[in-house]
């Protein structure tokens, strides 16, 4: 595990505006609807126009992601390239790189393992009711090997 990595996230959804888990991306209106625009490339821009992102989503926007080599995809996805590999990782399995993690594991923080109900269940709520405070906890754990 890149320890350095998890508490750059951790920093991250500390500077959290509008998380929602359901989107990389997205913008949220009354009476429920959702514009799925071309992905913002930057915190700042995220936050100057009220979109949503999930975690994935902030990890991708991130001046710390961004500077490791990380970028953001047409969806809002984050995205980096393998030193190893040489080949474009997208979503999950660039988190997975970057903090030095199971895929697995990047698919839970990212996706929640929603059930049948909606919940999710690696955070133990729906993933619409799901705080930046539940994603800093959940990579404390990883940090300090509850979670692996």
């Amino acid at each position: 595990m890149n320890v350095a990595n998890v508490d750059k996230a951790i920093a991250i959804m500390g500077r959290a505006v509008n998380l929602n888990m359901r989107f990389y991306q997205a913008k949220f209106h009354a009476g429920g609807s959702v514009s799925v625009l071309a992905a913002l490339k930057t915190e700042e821009e995220l936050h100057r126009c009220g979109t949503s992102a999930c975690f994935g989503g902030y990890i991708a926007v991130s001046k710390e992601f961004q500077a490791d080599g990380g970028f953001v995809s047409t969806d809002g996805s984050p995205c980096i390239v393998s030193s190893v590999s040489g080949r474009r990782l997208e979503g999950h399995e660039a988190l997975a790189y970057w903090f030095v993690i199971s895929e697995t594991l990047a698919q839970m923080l990212v996706y929640g393992g929603t059930d049948e109900f909606g919940r999710g269940r690696f955070y133990g709520k729906p993933l619409k009711d799901v705080l930046a405070e539940d994603v800093i906890r959940v990579l404390q754990q990883i940090k300090s090997g509850e979670l692996q």
